[in-house]
């Protein structure tokens, strides 16, 4: 078992490493096979991966055209799950988005494209949002219970555990 000091040390190592690779080109590579397997193993037909480049939210991996559509309205609006995600570091869970009363502007847009349900996770070390996780459905409420906890292991450290 590790020292309590030597746990801080290497969890701030840790997420100053995240720090630089959510920075580096490399990444994105990486990021696209997590929301390939994201995609795979929740009920998501969309996922995609956001994170903040020179103070800007930018879509690093997507799984298809959906997902960089849906976070390209956001970013355009200024306003959705995605971004709340992101901004305050909390799962944002949306049910049906057909029925939601929040993000005025995003919520039509991404309605006519066929989303109803949604859950952004954001990835955070050490009180850091380094990015969020966007997953996309078509079919109303499938983020629910196990569904959810499914996903939710994609936003979890080693450390945190």
């Amino acid at each position: 078992m590790s020292h309590p000091s030597n746990l801080a040390v290497l969890a701030s190592a840790y997420g100053q490493l995240l720090g630089l690779l959510v920075e580096a080109p490399e990444i994105d590579a990486v990021l696209e096979k997590m929301v390939g397997l994201a995609a795979d193993v929740t009920p998501a037909v969309a996922c995609g991966v956001t994170v903040c480049r020179d103070g800007q939210p930018f879509t690093v991996a997507m799984t298809n055209e959906l997902a960089a559509r849906v976070d390209e309205i956001q970013y355009g609006t200024d306003e959705g799950p995605c971004l709340d995600a992101l901004r305050h570091g909390d799962v944002v869970q949306v049910d049906d988005l057909s029925h939601e009363v929040r993000w005025d502007s995003y919520r039509p847009q991404a309605v006519a494209h066929g989303v109803r349900s949604s859950l952004s996770l954001p990835f955070t070390v050490e009180g850091e949002i380094l990015g969020a996780l966007n997953l996309y459905s078509v079919t109303p409420a499938v983020f629910c219970d196990a569904r959810r906890k499914a996903a939710e292991a994609f936003r979890t450290s080693p450390l945190r555990r």
